[in-house]
């Protein structure tokens, strides 16, 4: 059976994506006959709570990368086929250190930033090319760009075809859904509700993450989820979703949610510019009251914008890059061509 360990670590202050999208990776190769390990800091289990109900196998982590690979090779189901690093505390001297128990090594980045020693990179980014990796990669690893490997879970595809049709039927703007990440830690949602007060925006509005400030009187109905399990739905009914530019800008899109795209971190800052550029989301930077409620309000007097934005978003991502991943994965651990597999140029 091919074994997999993936790396990855889910915190208050870093938020939760770097798990999500790894469990996504993790459902898609299980589904291929995968035995999965996520291997993470004590904090995931806080932050994404549901790490207790997945049945995936948990092994614990110090969070110190000097200690990690030793802490690794003790903790790991014998015969690791592949290794995932999905972090940005690690790098080549991580990675080059694990080689002594995972036979193959990939990574999920977005940074472009660091060296690895990996066999396989995968960075979904919009507008990302291997060529940005070309000094950061060993000779022949293969590097997996852009949102046709976006790690999305099923349900987003299946919700697609609905989702879109909707939209292509909807006049005006009801229902706002409002996605900073698990944990507003950036304190952003205060600033995005008076904004919505300032527009005389008077529909429904859903607020969804941890630590969300959202007491007071608005003029619309307010509703906030801690942890939403059915973040697909939601945004298949979503007019508008007003969200920061991590892994659910995947997401969005997919459904075809047009978005105010907000930057609550500075590694943000690339997905947000190239949705913007692309039409499928509108940056509002920096994203206080008044520029909340200004576009907003020109949103509320132009609907005909909202289905433009939503056609666009439509074409950067269409759900199935898990799939694409979990083939590059299948074949790079049977020392197939990955490339070939995921329909890809190396």
């Amino acid at each position: 059976m091919t074994q997999a360990v993936i790396r990855a670590d889910a915190t208050h202050t870093g938020g939760s994506g770097h798990v999500r999208r790894c469990l996504t990776l993790a459902d898609a190769l299980a589904r291929e006959g995968w035995t999965v390990s996520l291997a993470t800091v004590g904090e995931s289990r806080t932050v994404v709570p549901e790490l207790e109900t997945t049945g995936i196998a948990l092994l614990n982590m110090s969070g110190d990368a000097a200690k990690e690979p030793i802490e690794l090779h003790d903790a790991k189901p014998s015969g690791t086929d592949l290794l995932v690093v999905d972090h940005y505390g690690r790098d080549i001297e991580f990675e080059t250190s694990c080689r002594t128990w995972a036979r193959r090594i990939a990574v999920l980045d977005d940074l472009a930033d660091r060296s690895h020693d990996a066999d396989l990179l995968l960075d979904m980014t919009l507008g990302r090319l291997p060529g940005d990796y070309a000094d950061l990669l060993p000779d022949g690893a293969l590097c997996l760009t852009g949102t046709r490997f976006a790690l999305l879970r099923p349900e987003f595809a299946a919700a697609r075809t609905e989702a879109l049709a909707a939209r292509r039927d909807r006049a005006s703007l009801n229902d706002i859904l409002v996605t900073v990440g698990a944990v507003d830690q950036s304190g952003i949602v205060p600033a995005v509700l008076s904004g919505l007060d300032r527009a005389g925006f008077t529909g429904t509005v859903d607020v969804v993450g941890q630590g969300v400030a959202a007491d007071g009187d608005h003029p619309y109905t307010l509703r906030v989820v801690t942890h939403a399990q059915d973040m697909a739905r939601r945004m298949a009914a979503a007019d508008l979703a007003i969200g920061a530019c991590g892994v659910t800008s995947w997401e969005r899109c997919c459904l075809g949610l047009p978005t105010l795209a907000i930057i609550t971190a500075e590694n943000q800052r690339q997905i947000a510019n190239a949705l913007d550029a692309a039409g499928a989301a509108r940056l509002v930077d920096p994203a206080t009251p008044g520029a909340i409620a200004k576009a907003v309000s020109q949103l509320l007097k132009d609907p005909g914008r909202l289905r433009r934005m939503s056609a666009a978003a439509a074409d950067v991502c269409d759900g199935r890059g898990a799939e694409r991943a979990a083939d590059a994965f299948n074949a790079l651990a049977r020392d197939r061509d990955p490339a070939q597999s995921a329909g890809a140029t190396a």
